[in-house]
């Protein structure tokens, strides 16, 4: 048995069907339309998808990087708890996390979307017991993450809190509530992104581009590892 034989196939690229087929899912998210078209979804977007989260992992692991955990999430929505009872999501993607850590929210993300696809690096919605510490240096050491910010984002990728701030000081940080810091403190999430266009995630270097994310947000994982070993 040979090497290919063993391997599986590389990453081809999402195909115009596949995105065709998210573009669509927007205006006909009902289980009946999805069932009777359901083998475009396996062959264009969840069979690629798990070939990227192999691709994205190896490249992961050949560049030194640690988010070689990766996992692809599934399409179906969970409603239970949502206003909205639509059931699938628009869009396919997956997560890398670090397997040595315990409880570690840091992740690398990819997000294929029609016109709204993207990868990042950061922590969503982390506990607010492991962000405490990341504030508390951001509040010692305000230019250090401005710098940190700066560096990451003469990368291509844009740092921010992507749309979830708290409207007020977070406890134990009013007294920089003045401060240029201020804006950061509220962060509740902390992502570096850069947007991917249709002609990237049909690629077959998109895993390149997701691990060039990594590489890129390093700095800014730096700075939430060093918060904690402090």
């Amino acid at each position: 048995m040979s090497l290919d034989e063993i391997l599986p196939p590389p990453f081809p690229g999402f195909a115009d069907e596949g995105l065709d087929f998210l573009a669509a899912l927007r205006d006909r998210n009902e289980r009946d339309w999805f069932k009777a078209r359901k083998d475009v979804y396996d062959d264009h977007l969840k069979a690629p998808l798990d070939l990227l989260v192999t691709d994205v992992t190896r490249k992961m692991a050949a560049g030194g990087l640690a988010f070689t955990a990766g996992r692809a999430f599934r399409i179906y929505r969970d409603t239970r708890f949502s206003k909205s009872k639509k059931p699938y999501k628009t869009h396919v993607s997956a997560t890398f996390s670090r397997p040595d850590r315990d409880d570690d929210p840091v992740f690398v993300y990819v997000h294929v979307e029609p016109g709204a696809s993207f990868a990042a690096a950061g922590v969503y919605k982390p506990p607010v017991k492991w962000l405490r510490p990341v504030r508390r240096l951001m509040a010692r050491r305000p230019g250090r993450f401005d710098a940190v910010r700066a560096e990451v984002e003469a990368e291509g990728l844009e740092v921010s809190p992507a749309g979830h701030t708290l409207s007020g000081m977070p406890r134990g940080f009013a007294a920089h509530r003045d401060e240029p810091v201020a804006e950061v403190l509220r962060w509740e999430t902390i992502i570096a992104q850069r947007d991917l266009s249709r002609a990237d995630v049909q690629s077959t270097d998109l895993a390149d581009r997701v691990v060039e994310v990594a590489r890129a947000a390093r700095p800014l994982v730096r700075f939430f590892d060093d918060a904690h070993a402090a």
